[in-house]
C-alpha cells in the first residue's frame, strides 16, 4: 500500500523516515545515508557508494557498512537484474516499503484507545473534524502523556473567559498546567498577572 502511494506521489518517503527514524533505529549517519539511498533510487541512478561517501562528507568503508547493515536489517534488498546477458545489482525499497507499514500499523493499534477519545472530544467541542495540524498537535499530547482530564480543564478555563475554544489556547493552557507550581516560568507568569491587574508597585 505505502509503495503504490509512493509511486503515485501521494506520501513523501524521506518525510515518513524522518518521522520515524527512531523507530528505525537509525543515528544521524544512517539516516542521511538511506535519504540518500532513496533519492538515488527514486531518480534511478546508480548506487554509487563512493559517490555517496563524498555527497556526504562520510568514509566510503562507513557508507559501504551502513548498507550492508540496511541489508541486514530488511530496510533495502539488492538484486541481480540481467540487462543485455549482464547481471547488474540493483537496490529495492520494497522491504522498507514493509517495514514502515508494520510500524505504522502498530502504532495505529497502540495508540488508538489512548488518543481517539481525546480526538473525539475535540471533535465534538469544535464541532467538526480536527484538521491535519490539530490532529498532529493532539496525537502529541497523547505521546506527552498528556491526560483527557487535562485537556477538558484547559477548555473549561477557555470557555470560563468567554472566549472560542482554539488548538492554540488548548496547548497553550496545557503548557501551564504541565509547569511545576514553584518553577521559575510560573512564578515570572504569576509577577505578569499581577502586573497587568496593576498589583505591582
Amino acid at each position: 500500500m505505502l509503495k503504490k502511494l509512493y509511486e503515485l506521489n501521494v506520501i513523501n518517503l524521506e518525510k515518513l523516515i524522518l518521522t520515524y527514524s527512531r523507530e528505525l533505529g537509525l543515528n544521524s549517519e544512517e539516516l542521511m545515508v538511506l535519504l540518500k539511498l532513496v533519492d538515488s533510487i527514486s531518480k534511478q541512478d546508480n548506487i554509487v557508494e563512493s559517490n555517496i561517501a563524498q555527497a556526504l562528507k562520510m568514509d566510503e568503508l562507513a557508507v559501504s557498512n551502513t548498507i550492508a547493515k540496511f541489508i541486514e536489517r530488511g530496510y533495502l534488498e539488492l538484486n541481480i537484474v540481467v540487462v543485455k546477458g549482464i547481471g547488474k545489482e540493483k537496490y529495492s525499497l520494497d522491504s522498507l516499503f514493509k517495514t514502515l507499514e508494520a510500524i505504522l500499523n502498530d502504532e495505529k493499534i497502540n495508540s488508538e484507545d489512548d488518543s481517539s477519545e481525546l480526538i473525539s472530544y475535540l471533535e465534538t467541542k469544535f464541532s467538526r473534524s480536527l484538521s491535519s495540524k490539530e490532529m498532529e498537535m493532539a496525537l502529541a499530547w497523547s505521546d506527552d502523556s498528556i491526560s483527557l482530564d487535562n485537556v477538558r480543564e484547559a477548555c473549561n478555563q477557555i470557555e470560563s473567559k468567554g472566549l472560542n475554544i482554539t488548538i492554540t489556547r488548548i496547548d497553550k493552557i496545557l503548557y501551564k498546567l504541565s509547569r511545576p507550581e514553584g518553577s521559575i516560568a510560573n512564578k515570572i507568569q504569576q509577577l505578569l498577572e499581577k502586573d497587568k491587574n496593576g498589583q505591582l508597585s
